[in-house]
């Protein structure tokens, strides 16, 4: 088993080895399609793929490393131990690293045999994933290949949950539109606000500038939303990365002024509603301790399935 930097003829063949796990690693899928940062796989010595990730210049690393029967975990460690002790001595930084959580954990303490790298602060969230519309009487959802953890809707709950979307009407007095790059700095007051709330992990690193440079980049990349009520933005969110078959969805936020009169949920039905008529289903992750977030996607028929961890060195 070896670590091997894809060349560019070789990245649609990890873009194929990822698109059966792509629920857990749909911010790994958009670099693989944007093709911006470099790409790795673990490739065994009968030739397969057994692990995908990029590791930006940055030194943040997104994986796919799929726990299934056959996949060799000691001889996956051992050539990321080494890949990372290579990378250690010639002056790669480690940032992070981020993905489904049985991987994370491996990957950390790869580095941490490798380098003597500790991590200086863990974050865990849960996995969801909207239901998606029925086909032929089987849930397109239970179409996914397992990972190390499953769990979806029923087919029925599903269809139901779905037809809701479609046909559910906005609270009175609120309309929503799909922002364009000009709306930047009526937007950024509630991305402010949301980084601070629900991101930044130190009041004092925050800098304003950065965050509008890349609310501006959002806009331009991804779909981002807004809910009006009468001709006020109230709440917000969108896409912040978009793989084959999946989005993922974050930056969910309403004014607290504003709360607990359905805006988000309304909000967050029109999303999966855009993006069920595109044939992608939208998935997410949340801190299980942010019980209203939680109770907000359960409501709008998402489900847990599985957990994701960022590490931060």
């Amino acid at each position: 088993m070896h670590i091997l930097r894809l060349e560019a003829a070789d990245v649609p063949f990890a873009r194929a080895y990822c698109k059966p796990y792509e629920r857990f690693c749909i911010p790994l899928m958009a670099r693989l399609l944007a093709a911006t940062v470099p790409a790795y796989a673990a490739v065994g010595d009968d030739g397969n793929f057994y692990a995908v990730f990029t590791f930006s210049p940055a030194g943040q690393l997104f994986h796919c490393l799929p726990f299934k029967a056959d996949t060799p975990r000691a001889a996956v460690y051992t050539a990321f131990v080494r890949f990372f002790t290579d990378a250690y001595a010639t002056g790669h930084a480690f940032f992070s690293i981020n993905g489904e959580a049985h991987g994370t954990a491996l990957l950390t303490r790869a580095l941490k045999q490798a380098c003597g790298l500790q991590p200086a602060r863990r974050q865990r969230y849960d996995f969801m994933r909207s239901p998606q519309a029925t086909s032929g009487g089987a849930s397109v959802a239970a179409a996914s290949a397992p990972f190390s953890a499953a769990g979806t809707s029923t087919p029925q709950a599903a269809s139901a949950v779905m037809t809701g979307v479609l046909t559910g009407a906005l609270p009175i007095g609120c309309k929503i539109i799909r922002c364009t790059p000009s709306l930047a700095e009526s937007l950024f007051p509630l991305q402010e606000a949301y980084e601070k709330e629900e991101v930044v992990y130190n009041l004092a690193t925050y800098n304003a500038d950065v965050s509008l440079r890349a609310l501006k980049k959002n806009l331009q990349e991804q779909a981002v939303y807004a809910l009006l009520k009468d001709g006020a933005l109230v709440a917000k969110g969108g896409t912040n990365a978009q793989g084959m078959q999946y989005v993922q969805l974050g930056g969910v936020y309403t004014i607290p002024a504003f709360r607990s009169n359905g805006y988000a949920r309304a909000l967050v039905l029109h999303i999966v509603r855009d993006f069920a008529a595109a044939g992608k289903q939208v998935t997410l992750f949340v801190k299980p301790q942010n019980a209203a977030a939680v109770r907000l996607y359960t409501h709008c028929g998402f489900a847990k399935y599985g957990e994701y961890e960022s590490v931060y060195f």
